[in-house]
């Protein structure tokens, strides 16, 4: 089996910096109180970033939002995070980890502030760029203090939390939300204020955790838009943007569509009915996630795109068969080859990537999957206007099929992992 990047990193930054063996021992250990601070960060950015899904029904029946509002709504967290993304995936590179973290917390509790008083579709459009934004920034610098500050074994935990980390955030986050709207006082503020106690609780966290990279000049520069990739990871790149638009278009239906799905096509308007929908497809990927670690990176791919395909074309037939079951297995099915492709392309794209590297790398992979959830979506927000929900999902099948040919036909290990 191919090292961890967290090894492979480590050992190379040894090298280059002259370390002695017993500094290096210690890096390669990882450090336990940034990486417990910097996964909760991770994981609560994004728990709070699902904590408005379970209330879409509530705002449709109360205050008139559509689903195409609803779609706007996922376009404009999804800009947030681009431009996130494109303008600060690079600044805890000069200004260390640690105080970056601390303002992604920020951030987002912030838009859990706006979204307190949604009477209208405004309020929630910026309450969810300013999540976006925080998002954004969680999946370039939190990710890479979580790779910083990760343990050497077991070898495959690093890629777990940054490929998975946001989907189980986004699944606590809505089962969380969807118990408070049916059962808690006040839903509508209870979620919220529920969300700004856990977001404080990961900031004072950080707040308290070590730093894991000396700051470096440069920190206006970084803020143009650009992005980056060492020349091995671009060679892989083409194939795994191909897999991440799929798979994340996918998830970002399950936020934009959920609600219509659950209420019109499945006949349940529990807010618990909707997070149980949302999850079927967002945990799995947990699951898959150390399956394909078993396999090198190219075979993984194909084994994961090609049941994704599978779980796709399932989805389409249970929703037209109105199958609640159905739809969830099938959900289950896709999630977890989502997984296994999203965690092995992101394995070989961070291959022997050195860590002044490292935020630069996750940036551009997530802007990849951010794009590719955003764009399909705008365009299935007009779409529903004219179309019914089945028939704008068979676009995604379509998606899935178009990934699974470019990956069989195109996918390679990175160097080194070749054979």
């Amino acid at each position: 089996m191919p090292g961890s990047l967290v090894s492979t990193s480590a050992t190379q930054s040894d090298q280059h910096t002259g370390s002695t063996p017993e500094v290096a021992s210690r890096r390669r250990s990882g450090q336990p109180l940034a990486f417990a601070a910097a996964v909760l960060a991770l994981v609560t950015c994004f728990v709070a970033s699902a904590a408005p899904l379970p209330l879409y029904n509530t705002y449709r029946a109360a205050n008139g939002v559509t689903t195409a509002d609803l779609s706007l709504t996922v376009v404009a967290y999804f800009l947030g995070t681009i431009a996130a993304l494109l303008c600060l995936g690079r600044l805890s590179t000069h200004l260390g980890r640690r105080p970056v973290t601390m303002a992604t917390l920020a951030l987002v509790l912030s838009g859990c502030l706006v979204l307190l008083n949604v009477t209208s579709v405004g309020p929630l459009v910026i309450g969810r760029f300013l999540m976006g934004v925080g998002c954004g920034m969680a999946s370039s610098t939190v990710m890479a203090y979580v790779v910083d500050a990760a343990p050497a074994d077991p070898p495959w935990l690093a890629t777990l939390i940054t490929s998975q980390g946001p989907n189980v955030g986004l699944t606590i986050g809505a089962f969380t939300s969807g118990a408070l709207v049916d059962y808690g006082p006040a839903p509508r503020t209870t979620v919220f204020w529920t969300m700004v106690v856990l977001l404080a609780v990961s900031l004072l966290l950080v707040a308290l955790a070590p730093e894991t990279h000396p700051r470096t000049p440069g920190a206006l520069a970084s803020l143009k838009p650009q992005v980056a990739l060492p020349p091995a990871a671009r060679r892989l790149m083409p194939v795994a943007a191909m897999s991440f638009m799929a798979t994340w278009a996918l998830g970002a239906a399950y936020q934009s569509l959920g609600p219509s799905i659950t209420q019109d096509y499945l006949h349940t308007d529990k807010a618990l009915g909707m997070a149980l929908v949302f999850a079927s497809y967002m945990v799995p990927g947990v699951l898959g996630a150390p399956f394909g670690s078993r396999f090198r990176p190219a075979t993984a791919q194909r084994i994961g795109i090609t049941g994704y395909l599978i779980g796709a074309v399932g989805l389409l037939a249970s929703l037209s068969a109105g199958s609640i079951v159905g739809f969830m297995l099938c959900g289950a099915l896709a999630g977890t080859c989502q997984g296994i492709t999203v965690t092995s392309a992101i394995r070989g794209l961070m291959h022997g990537v050195e860590p002044r590297d490292r935020a630069s790398v996750l940036a551009a992979i997530y802007l990849t999957c951010y794009i590719g959830a955003m764009v399909p979506n705008l365009v299935i927000g007009q779409l529903t206007k004219v179309f019914t929900i089945p028939q704008v999902m068979t676009g995604f099948v379509a998606l899935a099929a178009i990934a699974a040919v470019i990956t069989w036909v195109w996918v390679r290990n990175p160097e080194g992992l070749d054979g």
